[in-house]
C-alpha cells in the first residue's frame, strides 16, 4: 500500500501527516465544508507534499521520526528532499541495491496547490 505525505505548519508548529487522498486532507485543513467542521488554520503555502506516494511504512517512519529545524518555513524541494533523503536513507539505499541503482519516482518537497 502506498500513501502521500505532507509536511504541515500550524501556529508555528511543523508536523508531518499521512494521507490515503490529499484532496479530502486539503479540504479538512481548509476548514470548508458544513459547519466549519476542520481546523481553518492553514494556508495552502503551508503545506509541502513530501511525496504523493510512498510505501506505507516509510511515511509511517517519515512522520514517527519527523524533527521541526529552524527555517524550514523557508525550505524549499532541494531541502525538503536532502530532509526525507535522510530520514528514508537505508530504505533508499535497500531499494537502490534491489533494484540495482538509482530510485526513479520519488519527489519531495513540492507546495501543496
Amino acid at each position: 500500500m502506498r500513501a502521500a505525505v505532507y509536511a504541515l505548519e500550524c501556529r508555528g508548529i511543523w508536523s508531518v501527516w499521512i494521507s490515503l487522498d490529499l484532496t479530502v486532507d486539503r479540504w479538512w485543513w481548509s476548514g470548508a465544508g458544513l459547519e466549519s467542521q476542520g481546523r481553518g488554520l492553514v494556508t495552502e503555502d503551508k503545506l509541502v507534499l513530501l511525496s504523493p506516494a510512498l510505501p506505507l511504512g516509510w511515511t509511517v517512519k517519515l512522520r514517527d521520526r519527523f524533527k521541526q529545524r529552524d527555517g524550514m518555513r523557508n525550505w524549499g524541494a532541494k531541502e525538503w528532499g536532502q530532509y526525507v533523503s535522510s530520514v528514508l536513507e537505508p530504505e533508499l539505499k535497500e531499494e537502490r541495491e534491489r533494484k540495482g541503482g538509482l530510485v526513479i519516482g520519488y519527489r519531495y518537497g513540492r507546495l501543496l496547490k
